[in-house]
């Protein structure tokens, strides 16, 4: 009987006459007919099915079992619905075809699908495939044949056609897919309960309440991809669900700031694999561009580190759902490998409670295989819930300017790009700097041919786009020294004492119009103590959203301590209010936190503003937190006349003696000019440039709250 239906027909094959999409339906229908005879509603479609399929065409048609089986089924069918009418109501009742009729359909459906050793196509792929998902997973192969159902609704509207109708004749789940399959009801329930490997790991996501069974049984396009290559290996599958191990050519000795609290994360990782301890996540968060990627890449340096979700199956940006999938399914993929680490990078979208379930994230990080290393940039994102979960916190820091140097010097050579120590200082001296920044600039010089000037400015527009207009590598002028400021202190001896002092707690308050040498000052007293500067204007602290100013300005301080850095804010005014006068909620914010930091600080630090103490612009409790409050003032006749003499080395003219709102700013500004304009041994000129400089300011000398102290006091010259 199955041998007439199949004769001749191998030709009729290599003609292309049938689909892989058949023999997928083809076996459905089969065992439906088999083990869900008593189902009437299920049965009409698999009969309503094989009557459409594109089947072969033999020349002995008379002899085809086959389509004699599904014609007299269909002609069962047509003739119910003439009698009973073609409406869906409660008087019609589906045909039932005898059991002659369906062995007859068993026996020939059967003998098609048997003529294949296995499908054609994709979904001969995905098939093969899933003899490497047992391995990799440890799925049954019951579990194997439920993917294998809905990768082939998916990749087949005539499948998806097909479920669909089953679907929306019975309203269950487990019975379309247990007579599809030719599954036993309770093995059903178990392959699709949530709690099942399948729901479990990721791989597919049940939903039985939908009307379709693309929704209803619903796998990752991720995994589609995966498995419709052709893998000679369940490792070659592995490394298509996952990638391969991220590599990273830094070392803890590059980031010194962090060697602490990586050489433990490092143990942990390693102890945790071994022991195969479930719920481990490190938390790296800090700001854009400080190196926590790279920073992860190193602490699990030797381990086998995989970046989860960088993208979907196509190579483009994940949506949320995809991430997480990612995340779940290389979970179940690593965790039979000792060594493996996830990293999630920009994970706010998985962990943020708003965007996941409370409940669901906070089982993900309770019971997770695999070690997880997330990397987000503001932790505040973060509930309570998700950070009390956490195995260790660490929040990072731009590294100091050694570190700076050493991954400076260590990009370059990787990217072949010739740098000299002063040159590598110079770069390292722009502050805010990750690899990956220092990388791209690296990589725009080399193609351009613009060499370190080339770096330097793409490095500047990194940096200012990220934090404003960085003022902290400005060096002191070069001929500055105290002695040519103009303050109501000996600005000299103070120096000398600070410095002297085993205590460093210290904080000075430096008032005083522009240019009269109050961060030049602060970084002078910086040089004498040997610290690195870490010098931030105002504008960089002040951000658009509630709560990140405040974000900033700890993480200002922080850095400052990691790197035993002397912290310099300019223009303090911008974000530091008078709360008594405060109209917003956030001035009042943002006195509040700087109060809280100038307090727990224990280094040496320096603000610097324009106002004046007696505008009471600053608030009274902020005064009381510097130890040394500074007033500056335009420069005294002789301090002036010595300036004059330390800058150009010629005498004073006596014109000069009558610019009476000068500053150490403006004769800076008018050295350069005389360089520019060759006029630098021109007393005259030089008189004539300052004294614009002066009628700039549109004033003359006053009073800014302190007593001009006398030649016998600061102002006057010290050898």
């Amino acid at each position: 009987m199955t041998t007439a239906f199949w004769e001749d027909s191998a030709t009729d094959l290599t003609k292309g006459l049938l689909n892989a999409h058949t023999v997928v339906l083809g076996r459905c229908c089969s065992n439906i007919f088999r083990t869900a005879p008593g189902n009437p509603a299920l049965v009409a479609v698999a009969i309503e099915e094989l009557a459409t399929l594109d089947v072969p065409v033999t020349e002995s048609l008379g002899a085809n079992e086959l389509a004699k089986a599904i014609g007299s089924a269909a002609g069962l069918m047509r003739e119910h619905k003439t009698r009973h009418g073609a409406g869906s109501g409660r008087g019609r009742q589906p045909v039932r075809p005898s059991a002659a009729v369906l062995a007859s359909l068993v026996d020939q459906v059967d003998a098609f699908c048997g003529c294949f050793t296995e499908i054609p196509g994709v979904f001969g792929d995905i098939e093969r495939n899933m003899a490497h998902m047992q391995i990799v997973f440890g799925l049954a192969p019951e579990e194997c044949a439920v993917l294998m159902l809905s990768m082939a609704c998916g990749l087949a509207s005539q499948v998806d056609g097909f479920l669909d109708k089953c679907l929306a004749r019975t309203k269950s789940l487990e019975q379309v897919v247990g007579a599809c399959l030719g599954l036993p009801d309770g093995k059903v329930r178990k392959i699709l309960a949530p709690n099942g490997k399948l729901g479990r790991s990721g791989i597919v996501k049940f939903d039985r309440g939908h009307r379709w069974f693309a929704n209803a049984i619903e796998h990752h396009v991720s995994l589609r991809a995966a498995l419709t290559g052709f893998h000679h290996s369940a490792e070659e599958l592995r490394t298509a669900l996952v990638g391969k191990p991220v590599s990273c050519a830094f070392s803890l000795e590059d980031f010194p700031h962090v060697q602490h609290d990586a050489a433990i994360l490092t143990r942990l990782l390693g102890k945790a694999r071994r022991d195969a301890v479930v719920g481990i996540n490190i938390l790296l968060y800090g700001r854009v561009g400080v190196g926590k990627t790279t920073i992860a890449k190193v602490i699990a340096k030797d381990m086998f580190l995989y970046a989860v979700g960088q993208s979907d199956g196509d190579g483009k940006e994940p949506e949320r759902d995809q991430r997480m999938h990612a995340l779940l399914v290389a979970q179940q993929v690593l965790k039979g490998q000792v060594d493996s680490i996830c990293l999630v990078d920009e994970a706010e979208d998985i962990l943020v409670p708003f965007r996941r379930g409370k409940i669901f994230v906070n089982r993900l990080l309770e019971t997770n295989p695999v070690p997880v290393i997330y990397v987000i940039n503001d932790a505040g994102d973060l509930s309570d819930a998700v950070k009390r979960r956490m195995t260790y916190v660490l929040e990072l820091h731009a590294p100091p300017l050694k570190a700076r140097q050493s991954m400076v010097r260590r990009v370059l050579q990787d990217r072949g790009l010739a740098a000299n120590d002063a040159e590598i200082s110079r770069i390292a001296a722009l502050g805010n700097i990750a690899p990956a920044i220092i990388s791209n600039a690296a990589h725009a010089a080399l193609l351009s041919g613009g060499g370190i000037e080339t770096l330097l400015d793409g490095v500047k527009g990194v940096t200012q786009a990220l934090d404003g207009p960085c003022p902290a590598s400005s060096p002191t002028p070069e001929k500055y020294h105290p002695r040519f400021s103009c303050a109501d202190v000996d600005l000299v001896h103070l120096a000398g004492q600070l410095v002297a002092s085993p205590r460093q707690d210290w904080s000075l308050l430096l008032l005083g119009k522009p240019g009269t040498g109050k961060s030049a000052t602060a970084r002078y007293i910086a040089e004498r103590l040997h610290m690195p500067v870490l010098q931030v204007g105002g504008q960089q602290v002040m951000r658009p959203h509630v709560g990140e100013t405040e974000m900033a300005l700890a993480g200002y301080f922080a850095q400052a301590r990691a790197e035993r850095s002397f912290l310099i804010f300019d223009e303090i005014d911008s974000f530091a209010f008078n709360r008594n006068h405060a109209a917003r909620s956030w001035e009042v914010s943002h006195t509040n936190t700087l109060l809280e930091l100038l307090q727990d600080h224990d280094l040496p630090m320096a603000c610097c503003t324009n106002a004046e103490i007696s505008h009471g612009r600053l608030d009274p409790a902020l005064l009381r937190r510097f130890t040394f409050k500074i007033a500056y003032g335009y420069l005294a006749q002789e301090v002036a006349r010595g300036l004059f003499e330390h800058m150009f080395a010629m005498p004073a003219p006596i014109a000069l003696d009558h610019l009476d709102v000068l500053t150490p700013g403006d004769f800076s500004v008018v050295a350069s000019k005389a360089a520019i304009l060759g006029l630098g041994d021109n007393a005259q000129a030089l008189c004539a440039m300052l004294a614009e400089e002066c009628a700039v300011k549109g004033e003359r000398s006053r009073n800014i709250g302190f007593a001009m102290p006398g030649p016998e006091q600061t102002c006057r010259l010290v050898a």
